[in-house]
This record gives structure tokens, C-alpha cells and sequence, in this order.
């Protein structure tokens, strides 16, 4: 009989459904000796991957004797990426060029939830050099000599960026005021008058100081509108005195990051997006 004894779950918060998509994890090669020799599966679902006992021994017997089994060496999987942008989308230094340990350590879980084990995360330079892979999850023999099979968590959080709008109105219709804002208060900036790469006169609107969080949809999405005579970007937002043009506006694809790298300050990080009415 098939027994479990692990499951690493990979979560992302950029996507809906807070599963990392475009990862797999697959055994390094003393790993995957070892998975053949004692009969260890892995298998990998949409939210998980299992690994599992196919031996012919007791299954009681192996999980007790897998620490000297082992040597005392972890269990060791790469993780494989297949998305160019993930690091766009991912809350890493914007120079990132090295590897994502991931492991135990200094960890203790939720005693709510004893058998869903966080796996702490380490920046670390870049040691392997295979194709696709982006880093390693370590699991000790002590870590899954429990009564119930653990869930080992990966963890990666979403960039935040700045963002912005540049319309550029293509119609026969002026309009002398517009605003960009959602329905929960959020408004951006008044707008610059820029030039797009044509040549065409445009504004550009900007969240200014504050970032937002990249994400697959959002929940609260933004409008552009016109302002009617009288009214303002906040009695707007509140749907007072205006007129959307736009519900819905645009959200920023996993390749819209740009960098600016400003004199006496941190590197300036947003996302552009354009828009033709």
C-alpha cells in the first residue's frame, strides 16, 4: 500500500488561486538515487506534490530507520521555473541573480495546524547552475517522523510597484478633466501632460507615492473618468459628478516593470501601462 510522506505545497500571492503556477520541484540526483533504490514516489498535482512509499517493507520500519538510511543527509529537490518574468512578479531584491533555499530552519508551525510546516526562505548566491532551476527545498529524516504526513510550505510574496496610466485620446471628443480612481477612495495623482513615442500629446497617471500589489486580477480595479464642471477626483471616486469613460482599466502584465534609478533615492520601480480612448 501507497503511504505518504510528505507534501510540498508552493503558494504565490501574484496569482488568484495562491498557487506558484509554472513550478515544479524534481529530485537533485543523490535524492532521486535514493527515491529509486528504497522505492519512493513523487508526484505532482496543480496545488502539491506528494511524496510516497511504494517499498515492500513495513512502511513503520522504513520511516523508522530513514534517518540512518539517509546517512544524515536532507532530502534535496530543485524547484523548476518556467515563467522568464517570475522575478518581476516576485518580492525579490531588483538585482536578484541568485538561488531560493528553502528549509526548516528557525521555523515553528501554527500549533493550530501542526501538520502544515512553513519552510523558511534564504537568499543565497547562486550555487547551481542548471537550466530552469531557481533554487532547493531541503527536508530532514527528523522533519517527517510524524504521526500524520507534513505539508512543507513555499512561500513567495508579490512585488508592489508604482503604477502608471498614460492615456492617449484618439476620439473627436475633449475632454478638460479627467481622474483616474477605483470605488474604495484610491484616486491617483493629477495627470502630466506627456508625449507618447508618436509624438501624440498624452497624460499620464500616476498611483505617486503609494505602490500596489502586482497581481493575476484585481479586485478593486480602476476607471478613468471625466470630471463634470464643478466636481473633483474624490467626489468622483464616490460617483458623484462624473462620467466613466473607462470601467476597468488595463493591469500591469508580468513584463511591465521599469526601473528608474533616481539621484539621491532608491531606485524608482513602476509599472506603465497604456490606454487609447
Amino acid at each position: 500500500m501507497v503511504q505518504a510522506l510528505m507534501y510540498v505545497q508552493p503558494r504565490h500571492q501574484y496569482y488568484d488561486d495562491g498557487i506558484w503556477h509554472h513550478l515544479s520541484i524534481k529530485p537533485e540526483s543523490r535524492t532521486e538515487v535514493f527515491m529509486q533504490r528504497y522505492r519512493l514516489l513523487l508526484l505532482q498535482t496543480e496545488q502539491s506534490v506528494g511524496l510516497y512509499y511504494d517499498g515492500t517493507g513495513a512502511f513503520a520500519g522504513f520511516m523508522a530507520a530513514l534517518t540512518d538510511l539517509l546517512e544524515g543527509r536532507d532530502l534535496c529537490f530543485y524547484l523548476h521555473n518556467t515563467d522568464p518574468y517570475y522575478a518581476n512578479i516576485s518580492d525579490l531584491p531588483l538585482d536578484w541573480a541568485g538561488q531560493l533555499n528553502y528549509h526548516r530552519q528557525d521555523v515553528s508551525p501554527d500549533p493550530q495546524t501542526p501538520s502544515i510546516q512553513p519552510l523558511n526562505r534564504q537568499l543565497a548566491q547562486r550555487s547551481l547552475s542548471l537550466s530552469g532551476v531557481i533554487g532547493q527545498v531541503s527536508i530532514a529524516a527528523t522533519d517527517l517522523q510524524r504521526e500524520q504526513a507534513p505539508t512543507f510550505v513555499i512561500q513567495m510574496g508579490t512585488r508592489h510597484t508604482h503604477w502608471h496610466y498614460t492615456i492617449c485620446n484618439r476620439s473627436q471628443r475633449t475632454y478638460q478633466q479627467l481622474s483616474v480612481h477605483n470605488g474604495h477612495g484610491f484616486v491617483f495623482d493629477s495627470p502630466q501632460a506627456v508625449s507618447m513615442p508618436t509624438g501624440e500629446a498624452a497624460l499620464r497617471f500616476s498611483s505617486g507615492t503609494r505602490t500596489i500589489a502586482l497581481q493575476q486580477s484585481i479586485r478593486q480595479p480602476f476607471s478613468l473618468v471625466h470630471l463634470m464642471a464643478g466636481a473633483d477626483a474624490h467626489s468622483a471616486a464616490n460617483g458623484l459628478n462624473s462620467q466613466a469613460l473607462i470601467q476597468g482599466l488595463p493591469i500591469p502584465q508580468t513584463d511591465q516593470l521599469r526601473i528608474e534609478h533616481r539621484s539621491g533615492g532608491q531606485p524608482y520601480v513602476y509599472s506603465p501601462m497604456y490606454v487609447y480612448i
